[in-house]
């Protein structure tokens, strides 16, 4: 399943592209944002921690029937979770 990505150009940090064996690289960093209303994720040129970066673009993933539904920060916190608990009893 290929994933589509748009980015703006004129927000790259050219001073931050290196050079590889075969060719010049840029470093991106893919953050999930769930709330968005442009995507499922954001793009993001790597930097430095405390270096704040613009974004670049985003992605949008495809829902599928098979995707999970992903749960909160909060959810996780209080152990919201679909599955039922693990059980001691073992079947053999």
């Amino acid at each position: 399943m290929p994933l589509y990505a748009k980015i703006d150009v004129t927000k790259i940090d050219k001073a931050r592209l290196f050079k590889g064996e075969k060719g010049t690289y840029l470093d991106l960093v893919i953050i999930e944002t769930p709330t968005s209303k442009y995507g499922s994720h954001i793009i993001k040129q790597s930097a430095p921690k405390g270096t704040e970066m613009p974004i670049l673009g985003n992605i949008q993933l495809p829902k599928t029937k098979d995707t999970p539904q992903r749960m909160s920060r909060e959810q996780v916190k209080q152990g919201l979770h679909d599955s039922p608990p693990p059980s001691d009893d073992v079947p053999f």
